[in-house]
């Protein structure tokens, strides 16, 4: 598996960490494996985790209203997801489920990290104008994905 060390230390959630917790953050993580075609997360399961992802890919996709799968995006090594269910009031009022599936597309290796000790790290990272509007541009361009996908109409419109 890829160096647990230098995966996790780019992540923006441990740079505003100071050192001393930043080791013990990611000592918390823990490998996590999945073969081709398995689940990672299910849409409507219980926010479990946040996971990076450390080798492979990984597709995240959402049912449709027929019960199609649609693809929302490609994951690769060094990102992260499960984080929106323990972060979004809107979801964790929905009873903290899952909003989408991640599925390997290949073997994957990755790190996952327990809820309570990223809720318990979350308020320790200050805040600054850069975070906040990196999470929003995340946050809308994730949206603004899924919408077109969804709705392939939409694509073509000014």
């Amino acid at each position: 598996m890829t160096d647990k060390r230098m995966t996790l230390e780019e992540l923006p959630m441990m740079m505003f960490l100071p050192s001393e917790l930043k080791q013990l953050v990611m000592d918390c993580f823990v490998p996590a494996s999945f073969s081709f075609g398995g689940d990672i997360v299910t849409e409507g399961e219980e926010t479990d985790a946040v996971y990076v992802l450390a080798e492979g890919r990984a597709r995240m996709v959402k049912r449709g209203a027929n019960g199609e799968e649609i693809p929302l995006n490609v994951l690769k090594p060094g990102e992260t997801f499960g984080a929106t269910g323990l972060l979004d009031p809107s979801v964790l009022v929905n009873g903290g489920k899952r909003q989408t599936t991640v599925r390997a597309s290949s073997d994957v290796q990755a790190y996952k990290l327990d809820p309570s000790l990223f809720q318990a790290c979350w308020p320790i990272i200050p805040k600054s104008e850069t975070i906040s509007t990196s999470n929003s541009a995340i946050a809308n361009w994730r949206t603004s994905s899924s919408f077109t996908r969804r709705w392939p109409s939409f694509r073509r419109k000014p």
